[in-house]
């Protein structure tokens, strides 16, 4: 950025060529960034009680590097809770190209549980910025392993991930993540 600005202000330019050159020269710089970060695209097949609005998620290794089989990757999406949410969970499966069933699947509770019930106030995965209004921005965040997948199939994957609260029906939202990689770990 520095080289681009001293580059930039050895330029007889009008101002506004300058400000709109400096503004490219941001978004290049910041499109390389984004290509450095894992390739992915999500689809969000159904909003039950949460909104997920278009780019309203992230998923990004725990170490920076590209991912494979047995990445760490962080989880996090937000939106709106549209009920309150008492109990729930958030569940996930992995799928691999040409798999007829899923490689992997796990889950975690929303919130904290006990046998008297779940507190909202204390939450595992989801945090709802006030959990007894309606409707409360919330944010779901968790941590998940990438299979590595058979050897013999194409490093392409999805993992479906999907919430469930007390009332089981409608899901909360129903989202994919689909990605692909070269090595496994």
């Amino acid at each position: 950025r520095r080289r681009v600005s001293q580059i930039l202000s050895q330029a007889s330019l009008p101002p506004a060529t300058m400000r709109a050159a400096i503004v490219i020269a941001a978004l290049l710089g910041v499109a390389a960034i984004a290509s450095a970060q894992q390739d992915y695209t999500v689809t969000v097949t159904q909003q039950g009680n949460f909104t997920v609005p278009a780019g309203n998620w992230s998923f990004q290794s725990t170490d920076g590097q590209p991912w494979s089989g047995g990445s760490q990757v962080k989880c996090m999406v937000e939106g709106q809770a549209l009920k309150q949410i008492k109990a729930g969970t958030v569940q996930y499966q992995f799928w691999q190209e040409y798999e007829e069933h899923f490689i992997s699947q796990s889950s975690q509770p929303y919130f904290q549980c006990d046998n008297k019930g779940c507190d909202p106030t204390t939450p595992v995965s989801l945090f709802l910025s006030d959990p007894f209004s309606v409707p409360t921005n919330y944010q779901l965040k968790f941590d998940v392993t990438l299979p590595a997948g058979s050897a013999d199939k194409p490093k392409s994957f999805h993992m479906v991930m999907w919430g469930s609260d007390q009332d089981h029906s409608p899901y909360d939202f129903l989202l994919e993540l689909h990605y692909n990689f070269t090595s496994s770990a």
